[in-house]
């Protein structure tokens, strides 16, 4: 026997080796040759085979049935054996096939199945953070549950913690941090999103992880793109795309360029977003179907505002097709939108009524109610110009109407969520203080000694700082009383100037509202009856044809006024869209005028505050405007607003000739001045100007706020 050992040592040498390697470092063929030699020898061992090859191949859609099988034969073989690594691991394989089959509810509950095991039985966190990672990847493209995919998120990195110091751990760190900036950019909380990113920016490019650094900077670049810093935007895009091409990331690099074809759609450069969109469409294989479907769209967007219509037209139907396989209702309900505005576009309206009736017909399934609330604008609009009376009529009174229902609804989920915050302070506050009264205690027993030691001769001190202090306040006392005789003075002028000015926003909002609801509404039904007439205009004489057509100008110039008028006075777009609305709005107002470049940027205006403080705030910013047009000469004005945590900071600069201060307050010529610091005041807010004659001016506002939500919105 002893002579035979050398060769059976010998000739079993490659298949002992395979053997005592780990699967991880098997290659494909060794691995394959496993799954046929040792099944019966070591089912542990046949176990992580089976895991490893459905790893391997989870992804490849060609092998999708053959890696279920896999990862169940693995399951069935751990549930006997009573293996958890391998229970662990094939749930985490079936989890992924599921996911990639379209099959969510079934993914999460065979991931959950992994995390309890790894998590609790195993105590394995590194890789019950990965599961964690893996869940909240399946949630967050689903707007319903990205605060579900953020709480696994944020689990998972509880975990990752916990696990051993090394580059694994870094890495996955890393990984999750990017996710929780993108969807927290996602449901519009800002700074948190960059907090996430840059960190998670920090720790890969410490371990030079380059593919991860550019899911990273891609992820910035579109947290810019919400902020509306599109410079930053556009770099942070491109840094992503130079660096997933530098690692032959074909998906990678197409996730970019959609990026940078939705960036220059932002900026209206049609014609570039296109070049970008068509680069990305190269790669389709790279491409989901639902994305697929959203770049045409985009790019018919983007033909459209080119008037290219055939184009636009030919790609609205592609998506269409994509869209209806997928059975997206809510992009069906703004697709046939689209297509619907195209069409009236071109004045072909029977076809524009019949796709946004087609639109329709998807938001009884679909959650998007601000396209349901377009389409009935849009028919109304529609229909009024074709002359269909009653029908415009009808859907302006259900888009009215829904757009209550809209503003109801609001209203009670900002009541609902600010009792909720009140609920979670006072839980804080509670928590706070039981914190702060065992760090007095703790404070207190250590200081008591040291405190007597010093009491004599702190109490010698302090005499004679006292003494010196009274001296001075004596001394003081009577300038203090001077000056705030003068500021009460000041106080109570700027007080009467805001009651007055509060009560002229409530006559203005009334008339504006009588002006829209009321008169517009008869000019524009008069309108439909008197168009009814077009075509017998032509058996009139030449006299009268004249009056009518003068008449009818008329008519138009009046609705156009009203509408105007009703808009100013009301402030209907800050009412229904809020400030940053408001704000665009007007600086396209601005830019119009051919004779001032306006650069306006907002940050944080996505949350809204109650719509009298951004009435107010929309009326200082109208101010100032307003001041630089009269008085500035100037040729480039700047406006910025920024909302933070505490605080509302508008800064609006100008380029023009300047002005003395100090001298425009003190004069009787400064109302604008004094308008603005009224309403500064009543907002409990401060101003100051930096200006002087011939070096332009620059005005800073900063307004206090709540963090809490407005209880109510102001309607009347």
């Amino acid at each position: 026997m002893k002579t035979w050992l050398p060769f059976i040592v010998f000739f079993f040498a490659p298949v002992i080796q395979v053997y005592c390697q780990s699967v991880i470092d098997l290659s494909l063929e060794d691995l394959d040759k496993e799954l046929s030699v040792w099944d019966e020898i070591d089912t542990i061992r046949r176990i992580e085979v089976l895991n490893e090859l459905a790893y391997r191949f989870q992804e490849n859609s060609l092998k999708r049935e053959e890696v279920r099988n896999w990862a169940n034969e693995a399951l069935d073989l751990s549930l006997q054996k009573n293996y958890l690594i391998g229970e662990g691991d094939a749930f985490m394989r079936l989890g992924v096939v599921e996911e990639l089959d379209g099959e969510i509810e079934k993914a999460i509950k065979c991931y959950n199945r992994s995390l309890v095991i790894r998590r609790d039985s195993l105590q394995n966190p590194r890789s019950a953070a990965s599961v964690c990672n893996n869940i909240g990847l399946a949630l967050k493209d689903h707007k319903d549950s990205l605060q579900a995919a953020i709480s696994y998120y944020l689990e998972g990195l509880r975990l990752v913690t916990l696990a051993p110091v090394g580059r694994s751990r870094a890495s996955l760190t890393g990984k999750i941090m990017n996710n929780l900036g993108e969807c927290y950019t996602k449901t519009g909380l800002y700074k948190k999103a960059q907090i996430f990113l840059d960190s998670s920016l920090l720790i890969r490019s410490g371990i030079n992880d380059t593919l991860g650094m550019a899911y990273t900077y891609l992820n910035i670049g579109l947290l810019f793109s919400k902020m509306g810093v599109h410079n930053q935007s556009k770099i942070n895009l491109d840094t992503s795309l130079t660096f997933f091409q530098k690692q032959n990331s074909l998906k990678g690099t197409t996730k970019s360029l959609l990026a940078l074809g939705n960036h220059y759609n932002i900026l209206k450069e049609y014609q570039k977003s296109i070049e970008y969109y068509d680069l990305a469409l190269r790669n389709s294989s790279e491409i989901d179907a639902a994305e697929m479907a959203n770049i045409y769209q985009d790019r018919a967007i983007a033909y459209e505002k080119l008037k290219q219509f055939r184009l636009a037209d030919d790609n609205y139907q592609k998506a269409l097709v994509i869209f209806q396989e997928v059975k997206d209702h809510d992009a069906l309900a703004l697709l046939y939108n689209n297509l619907g505005g195209l069409l009236k576009a071109q004045e072909k309206y029977k076809q524009a009524i019949d796709n946004y009736k087609q639109g329709l017909s998807y938001t009884g399934l679909s959650a998007d109610v601000n396209t349901k609330a377009n389409l009935y604008f849009n028919l109304s609009e529609t229909y009024a110009a074709v002359g269909v009376a009653d029908s415009a009529i009808l859907y302006s009174t259900k888009y009215t109407l829904y757009n209550d229902t809209i503003a109801d609804a609001y209203r009670d989920a900002m009541n609902a969520r600010y009792n909720l915050a009140i609920a979670e302070n006072e839980i804080q506050r509670l928590n706070l203080e039981q914190i702060e009264e065992k760090r007095k205690r703790m404070e207190f027993y250590g200081s008591v000694a040291f405190g007597v030691s010093w009491l004599l001769l702190g109490l010698a001190v302090m005499g004679y700082y006292l003494n010196r202090q009274r001296r001075r306040l004596v001394e003081q006392q009577s300038i203090l009383s001077q000056q705030r005789v003068l500021e009460l003075v000041r106080e109570k002028e700027l007080e009467t100037n805001y009651a007055l000015m509060q009560g002229v926003e409530t006559t203005r909002k009334k008339i504006g509202r009588e002006l829209h609801d009321s008169i517009g509404s008869m000019l524009s039904i008069a309108k439909v009856y008197f168009t009814s007439f077009n075509e017998k205009v032509s058996n009139i004489q030449e006299e009268n044809r004249q009056q009518y057509q003068k008449a009818n100008d008329l008519l138009d110039d009046a609705c156009e006024k009203v509408r105007q008028i009703s808009h100013e006075m009301t402030s209907a777009i800050l009412v229904q869209f809020g400030l940053k609305t408001q704000l665009e709005a007007l600086a396209d107002t601005l830019r119009g005028t051919g004779f001032l470049q306006v650069e306006l940027s907002t940050y944080g205006l996505t949350k809204r505050l109650d719509t009298q403080t951004e009435i107010n705030i929309y009326r200082i910013i109208q101010e100032l405007t307003s001041n630089v047009i009269k008085h500035a000469q100037a040729k480039k004005i700047s406006i910025q607003v920024n909302r933070f945590d505490e605080m509302i900071n508008v800064m609006v600069e100008d380029n023009g000739v300047g002005f003395d201060v100090e001298g425009a307050k003190t004069s009787g010529d400064g109302i604008g001045l004094k308008n603005v610091a009224a309403r500064v005041h009543g907002l409990e807010g401060t101003i100051r100007y930096d200006s002087s004659p011939g070096k332009g001016t620059s005005v800073t506002v900063d307004i206090p706020i709540s963090d809490d939500p407005p209880l109510s919105i102001d309607n009347s």
